[in-house]
């Protein structure tokens, strides 16, 4: 049987042009994070210490690029500056591989494509109103080409996401794989039957059997 695990995307600040225009990034970031602790405790502590909640570091990413390649970091949006492009996608897409399977992502050969599998998603539509990213951008952009992906910006991309999971760095700490989260899972379940045992031997005078 499978184990829930909950994963926060953290884009809390996602838009180019407050990359872009704000004078102190690490300010902003740091209050971004502080915003994004704010659910992860809320969750934790709604959802009990079975079930483990992490976060999904895309700010970070973005932060990253921004930093290192502001022409990369501009390919990262669509045409409006603020959703993600297919090569926005694939950066979150290569953090999302790496929590999931605790590997690195270098090297790997998945590529974003000219294809129907990102959808443009509104929140207040249903299904039947959303469609293919790629063909809403050409629709709303007809100036904006899609970005496109070479070997060289796939590389560095790659090692973007290493680095923010922290794989690059021996000492560092790496995002759970999925055999860890299992036995953090179990950790949790343990600890939560301790204390109902201790809960009811405090009530009744006796160890639940």
């Amino acid at each position: 049987r499978r184990k829930p695990t909950v994963v926060l995307f953290h884009r809390a600040v996602w838009d180019r042009s407050e990359f872009d225009e704000v004078n102190n990034i690490a300010e902003m970031s740091e209050q971004s994070r502080t915003v994004m602790q704010l659910y992860l405790d809320r969750l934790v502590a709604a959802l009990g210490p079975s079930i483990p909640v992490f976060v999904l570091p895309v700010h970070n990413a973005y932060e990253m690029v921004h930093a290192e390649d502001h022409d990369v970091f501009s390919r990262l949006y669509a045409g409006d500056g603020a959703h993600p492009s297919r090569l926005g996608s694939y950066l979150a897409a290569l953090l999302l591989s790496s929590l999931l399977t605790g590997e690195s992502v270098v090297g790997k050969s998945f590529w974003p494509t000219d294809s129907d599998g990102r959808l443009h998603v509104e929140m207040w539509g249903g299904p039947e109103t959303w469609c293919p990213s790629d063909a809403w951008h050409r629709e709303m952009w007809p100036d904006v080409p899609l970005p496109e992906l070479d070997d060289g910006v796939a590389m560095r991309m790659q090692v973007w996401a290493d680095r923010v999971v922290g794989r690059t760095k021996p000492d560092a700490p790496l995002i759970p794989t999925a055999r860890e989260l299992a036995d953090q899972w179990w950790d949790g379940v343990q600890e939560m039957r301790q204390q109902v045992s201790r809960l009811f031997q405090s009530e009744h005078g006796m160890r639940l059997p």
